[in-house]
C-alpha cells in the first residue's frame, strides 16, 4: 500500500511541476490562465483565486492548464481580455509556454539533488575514483 501511495505522490509532484511551468510562463507573458488542474475528471477540491480556478481532480494521472483562447471554438473573448489570449501572442511566446512544462521536468532533478548533495554532512566520506591496486591475474593489469 505504501508503494502505491508513494507512486501517486511522485506522479502528483511531477505533474504539478510540469503544469506549473506552463502556468508561470503564461502568466509572465501576459496570457490569462483560466484553469489550473492537477488530475482529470470531476474536481475533489476547487478554489478560485484571482482570475484562475485551481482544481485537484479524481484521476491523478495528468493535469492541464487552460489558457484563454486555447480552444478555438470556445466562448468568445471579452473586450477586456483582448491581447491576453494565447492566439494573440507571437509564435515564439506560444513555443515558450508549451516548452515550459517539459523544461520544468528537466530542472526538477537538479532542484532536488543539488541541495541534497550540497547540504549533506557526510560529503567527506564519498569515495574517490582512483584505483587503489591492481591484481596481476586480472585483465586490468
Amino acid at each position: 500500500m505504501t508503494g502505491i501511495l508513494a507512486f501517486i505522490v511522485l506522479i502528483g509532484v511531477l505533474i504539478t511541476v510540469h503544469e506549473f511551468g506552463h502556468y508561470a510562463v503564461a502568466k509572465l507573458c501576459g496570457v490569462k490562465v483560466e484553469l489550473f488542474s492537477i488530475g482529470f475528471g470531476k474536481p475533489i477540491i476547487k478554489a478560485k483565486w484571482g482570475e484562475t480556478e485551481y482544481r485537484i481532480a479524481w484521476i491523478p494521472f495528468g493535469g492541464y492548464v487552460k489558457l484563454l483562447g486555447q480552444i478555438p471554438d470556445d466562448e468568445p473573448i471579452s473586450p477586456d481580455d483582448k491581447g491576453r489570449a494565447l492566439p494573440d501572442k507571437s509564435p515564439f511566446v506560444r513555443i515558450l509556454i508549451y516548452a515550459a512544462g517539459p523544461a520544468m521536468n528537466l530542472l526538477l532533478p537538479f532542484a532536488i539533488i543539488v541541495p541534497y548533495v550540497a547540504l549533506a554532512d557526510q560529503y567527506v566520506e564519498i569515495e574517490g575514483s582512483q584505483v587503489g591496486a591492481l591484481d596481476q591475474s586480472m585483465p586490468a593489469w
